[in-house]
C-alpha cells in the first residue's frame, strides 16, 4: 500500500514540474499582436513584406490627406524555439467613408484564414494560421535574442483622409486574443495589463501604442484546435 502512495505521490510531482515547465518562458508569454504602418504597395504584397524589429516598427503617422500606406498585423516577441502558428484577434476604427482611414484591401500572408463575416469592417475579426509543419514562424528577428520573432499575419491597403485610431481588439465571434505555438498550446493575451493588443494612430502624435517594446508575461492555456472556434 505504502508502495503504491509512494508511486502515485511521485507521479503527481512529476506531473506538477511538467505543467511548471509548460508555464515559463518557453510558453510564449512574451508574445504580443501588433501593427506597422508602412509605404503603399501595388502588388506583391506578402513578398515584400517588411523585414522588421521591434525599434523599426512604425505606429503612427502625420499624412492624412488622401495618403496611402500599407498597414501590416504582426505578431511580435514570440519564442523561436516555439515559432508562431497561428492568431485570432478583431480589428476597431473609425470606419466612416472618407473620414480617418478607409480600408480599400485586405491582404493575408497566412497559409489559412478565417475571417468574420464583412471582414475587415470595424468589429470584425479573423483567424489566421499558418502549417506548422512546413511554415513555422521561428525565425528571430534580433540576433541572439530568442524572444524576438516578428510573424507577419497580413496587410490592410489604407487611405487615410483624416486622424483616426485603428487597434487590435479580441475577435468578436469568441471574445478572445490568442496567439497558437507550432507545439499545439496557444497564449491568451486578451486582457493583458499592460496590453498586448497594438494600436496604430494616424494624424494622432502620441496616441499609438507599440506593446512590442515592453510586454508583460501572460499565463499560458492550451491552444487547442482554434479553427474549432470558428
Amino acid at each position: 500500500m505504502k508502495r503504491a502512495l509512494i508511486a502515485l505521490l511521485l507521479g503527481l510531482t512529476t506531473l506538477l514540474f511538467a505543467a511548471n515547465v509548460m508555464a515559463g518562458p518557453e510558453a510564449n508569454n512574451y508574445a504580443c499582436i501588433s501593427l506597422h504602418v508602412g509605404p503603399w504597395l501595388s502588388k506583391n504584397i506578402c513578398e515584400n513584406a517588411p523585414v522588421l524589429t521591434n525599434d523599426t516598427m512604425v505606429t503612427e503617422v502625420s499624412g492624412c490627406a488622401g495618403d496611402y500606406y500599407m498597414l501590416w498585423v504582426l505578431v511580435c516577441n514570440a519564442s523561436d524555439s516555439l515559432g508562431v502558428a497561428g492568431l485570432e484577434y478583431g480589428i476597431d476604427y473609425d470606419g466612416v467613408e472618407n473620414e480617418g482611414i478607409d480600408i480599400n484591401g485586405w491582404t493575408s500572408c497566412t497559409d489559412l484564414e478565417f475571417p468574420n463575416d464583412n471582414w475587415p469592417l470595424p468589429g470584425t475579426g479573423n483567424l489566421q494560421t499558418w502549417d506548422y509543419t512546413t511554415n513555422c514562424q521561428n525565425t528571430p528577428s534580433e540576433h541572439a535574442n530568442p524572444f524576438s520573432v516578428i510573424a507577419i499575419a497580413g496587410a490592410f491597403d489604407v487611405t487615410a483622409y483624416g486622424s483616426d485610431l485603428f487597434s487590435i481588439t479580441p475577435r468578436p465571434v469568441s471574445g478572445y486574443a490568442k496567439i497558437g505555438s507550432c507545439f499545439g498550446a496557444e497564449t491568451d493575451i486578451t486582457n493583458m495589463q499592460p496590453s498586448h493588443l497594438g494600436v496604430a494612430a494616424f494624424c494622432l502624435p502620441g496616441q499609438s501604442y507599440n506593446p512590442c517594446a515592453a510586454p508583460t508575461p501572460v499565463e499560458p492555456s492550451t491552444w487547442g484546435r482554434i479553427k474549432q472556434q470558428y
